[in-house]
């Protein structure tokens, strides 16, 4: 059975040139380092169902399998990377090398909100690792053995109820937010690394300045 250090996950059916460029900067430096990978990718109109057959490297989405990769082979760690990010080969190492099983790096939506909970600004300047509630998987790390211990499907879209002006509304949250409640509900904690500072891009490049 095959064995590969990092996964490197990216849903969807184009990539950015800011992505394309980093990938394969990342890509030289992980050869160069002796790195085993395997880039993983699915398409479906679906998010979730995107994500949850990325993972499993196939778009027949077998329920019942909770071995990523089908089980057809084995891994250290898992980089979701989306395909609108831009980051550098020190960036990917960092999440890489990070000894907790959940780590994400930092960056901001279209409307400039933090993708993770909390979002107080003010610890950025910190250099360790600090616990989040939630994290969106734009740059995230997972390490072999959450997946594994975790009921499917992974990824769903969830709601909440909020009233408001008297009103009950159903808001939907996204499924990367919902895998985090998951996790955190099977023991896992979920770790913000400051030091891991990307761009996401919307048309404009957007990187919090710290």
């Amino acid at each position: 059975m095959d064995h590969y250090n990092v996964l490197i996950a990216t849903p969807g059916r184009n990539v950015d040139m800011p992505y394309l460029k980093s990938l394969l900067n990342t890509l030289e430096v992980l050869q160069q380092q002796n790195i085993s990978y395997k880039f993983i990718n699915q398409y479906s109109s679906q998010v979730a169902a995107a994500r949850e057959g990325t993972i499993m490297n196939d778009n027949f989405l077998d329920i019942t399998n909770n071995k990523p990769l089908l089980g057809q082979a084995t891994y250290d760690v898992v980089i979701w990377i989306d395909s609108d990010m831009e980051w550098t080969p020190e960036d990917f190492l960092k999440l890489y090398h990070s000894d907790k099983d959940i780590t994400s790096g930092v960056y901001v939506s279209d409307q400039g909100v933090l993708m993770y909970t909390p979002s107080d600004k003010a610890h950025l300047t910190q250099k360790d690792h600090i616990e989040i509630t939630h994290a969106g998987f734009g740059f995230i790390a997972i390490k072999q053995g959450v997946f594994e211990k975790l009921p499917r499907p992974w990824f769903q879209t969830q709601y909440t109820k909020q009233v408001i002006d008297g009103k009950d509304y159903l808001i939907p949250f996204g499924e990367d937010y919902s895998f985090c409640t998951k996790a955190r509900q099977g023991g896992f904690k979920i770790y913000l690394d400051p030091t891991v500072n990307v761009t996401h891009y919307k048309q404009i490049p957007l990187k919090i300045k710290l």
